[in-house]
């Protein structure tokens, strides 16, 4: 019997010590914060292996600020696409699940990485390029994104290391889609149901000027805002001295000012999808509310129909 009881401790000693040294040669995730991080826990984390910090800017800015050391180049004009939708042709609306592995797969993106969004954010149109990006990770079901807050914009006022282009890929990522989660996208029936039921707040992400009619987008096909919405300036959500998002408790006072109860089902639009991202960040992400969604294809897609109602009265 003790020969046996030997036999087996020294068993699971090896199997013990396999384990151990199995377990060494994983590569465990870096645990992100939360939806956001900032510069301070970049730095400390940006050496980590299976962390990917993705820079999303517009071609003109590209010598803008630098690019934080070791992130990728996401160009904003392929984090939307123009494709065409039950048979309408649409403008810069959230890629195929095919065309976002393919781009993930392209930028060395895996499922197994941690995605840094590190937008600009030095106005806010930038700032929400972040944010859009951020949703559409969201929308593919890969959970493991933050975004930097104050992005680059904020790690150079900072004076932290800065190189003068981005860093291509070692290889190509495995990136796959294991989720599509509709429940964050609003279609245009969902928004005739929130204009004729009102059971849904419509948040209309832009600044006062397209909202009420005074400008538009030549992508836009009629001027004003689809009726009940309430406004929540995009600009409002950013600190304009910082670079970062308002606290909490400031989020709270601008959508209230604005007649918005954050913690209602409510759909977020603007003019393309982009804007009201920011909108819908600070309520799904910040304050928690999951019945938030957002209208991709907006005011772009809803003045196509001339049926479709619009109006630039204050609501």
């Amino acid at each position: 019997m003790e020969r046996k009881m030997g036999a087996l401790i020294r068993v699971l000693r090896s199997v013990v010590v396999g384990l151990a040294a199995l377990a060494g040669g994983f590569a465990f995730a870096v645990d992100l914060p939360g939806p956001l991080v900032d510069t301070k826990w970049l730095a400390a984390n940006l050496k980590e292996t299976d962390l990917v910090v993705l820079d999303v800017r517009v071609e003109k800015d590209l010598k803008a600020f630098g690019f934080i050391p070791g992130s990728r180049e996401w160009d904003w004009d392929s984090v939307r696409v123009d494709r065409t939708v039950d048979g309408v042709a649409l403008e810069s609306i959230v890629p195929t699940r095919e065309q976002f592995e393919a781009l993930m797969k392209k930028l060395g993106v895996g499922n197994g990485n941690a995605v840094v969004i590190a937008a600009l954010s030095h106005n806010p149109s930038s700032f929400t390029m972040g944010t859009r990006a951020y949703w559409t990770f969201k929308y593919f079901g890969h959970d493991k994104v933050a975004i930097l807050d104050g992005g680059v914009a904020k790690w150079a006022a900072e004076k932290r290391e800065t190189m003068a282009a981005a860093q291509p890929p070692v290889k190509a990522g495995d990136f796959r889609v294991r989720e599509v989660r509709s429940n964050l996208l609003a279609l245009t029936p969902d928004v005739v149901s929130a204009v004729q039921k009102k059971d849904v707040q419509l948040v209309d992400g832009r600044t006062a000027e397209f909202y009420l009619g005074e400008k538009k987008k030549d992508y836009v096909y009629a001027k004003g805002h689809i009726p009940g919405a309430k406004l929540v300036p995009n600009p409002d959500i950013m600190d304009p001295k910082s670079y970062t998002f308002r606290s909490v408790a400031e989020l709270k006072e601008v959508f209230a000012k604005n007649g918005v109860d954050p913690m209602r089902p409510a759909i977020t639009y603007c003019d393309s999808g982009h804007l009201s991202t920011g909108a819908w960040f600070v309520a799904h992400e910040l304050l928690g509310n999951e019945k938030v969604r957002l209208y991709d294809g907006s005011m772009h897609e809803w003045t196509k129909d001339a049926k479709r109602p619009v109006t630039t009265s204050r609501e």
